[in-house]
């Protein structure tokens, strides 16, 4: 007879499992239906911008919240209150949040261009440079703006609710279930976390992601409120979204997609400072909250 540990661990999987299955028969399925409507070769479906955005939205429903929704079900839960995202929000929280996660973007960017001149192995290196160039061709043929509505879906989908089924998935679902299995919440946190930085496909934004994930980790698990991670991650990805969409318009210069931020050492500095500063007050006013997660 199974442990309650063991059937904990085994629905789980049979979630995962079932959320990507789910996900592959309904991507095939929109390819097939596409190419049959249109006349469009399967091959080419994906190349065409709006199904681009459709697929991509699919793929987060598919995998982030259909498992997170099973395994809502398997507890006998509303998903709401399982997931910490029935709670009212603290303004200060998320301001400190907001201000520690936004500042925090030159650093990360500064880290992961320090790491892509270590001297690596040729083998990583060359795996590290395909991931990145397949990586910006993608970002670039997804964030086409053709006009500002284009641009403001682009923001909603891949930034905001990009944002929320991340959070649902790796902080809400995954980080609660290890915590629950082990009792040892930065076991949880920092397993999570590099889950969250490997999902992201790229060797040198791995380190960078990972200390996001680490950030958005413990927040949630002194803040037992999933919706301020949400925002912080969904106003986090939208920020270098609008970022980008400033500099296609030629209202700022700078490119987040090419342009290097150590030129510009003091302001990476001084922002880190602010960052530190701001996530420091917010972990001293979380620490004094009871964590039951």
């Amino acid at each position: 007879m199974q442990s309650k540990g063991q059937r904990v661990v085994y629905f789980t999987t049979v979630s995962i499992f079932l959320a990507i299955f789910l996900t592959i028969v309904l991507t095939l399925g929109y390819i097939f239906l596409y190419s049959a409507l249109t006349g469009t070769p399967q091959a080419m479906v994906y190349q065409i911008k709006s199904n681009q955005i459709n697929l991509q939205v699919l793929f987060m429903i598919g995998i982030f919240l259909v498992s997170s929704v099973l395994y809502a079900q398997y507890q006998k839960t509303r998903f709401n209150t399982w997931y910490h995202i029935d709670k009212t929000l603290n303004l200060g929280d998320l301001m400190l949040g907001l201000v520690f996660i936004l500042c925090s973007l030159p650093f990360l960017v500064f880290v992961a261009e320090q790491i892509e001149h270590l001297p690596l192995p040729d083998t990583i290196k060359a795996f590290a440079d395909d991931l990145k160039l397949n990586g910006e061709a993608s970002m670039k043929s997804f964030m086409t703006f053709d006009n500002f509505i284009g641009f403001f879906k682009i923001f909603v989908i891949a930034g905001i609710f990009a944002g929320y089924c991340e959070e649902i998935f790796f902080r809400g679902f995954l980080l609660k279930n290890i915590f629950h299995q082990t009792q040892k919440p930065f076991l949880a946190i920092g397993v999570s976390a590099f889950v969250f930085a490997l999902f992201h496909g790229s060797v040198y934004n791995l380190l960078s992601l990972f200390m996001v994930g680490l950030a958005l980790g413990y927040i949630y698990y002194l803040s037992e409120n999933l919706n301020l991670t949400i925002l912080m991650h969904g106003i986090y990805n939208g920020f270098q979204i609008v970022l980008y969409y400033l500099h296609t318009e030629h209202l700022i210069p700078f490119d987040i997609l090419n342009d290097s931020v150590a030129q510009d050492p003091i302001d990476v500095l001084l922002l880190s400072i602010i960052s530190a500063g701001a996530l420091f007050w917010l972990v001293r006013r979380l620490k004094t909250r009871t964590k039951v997660i």
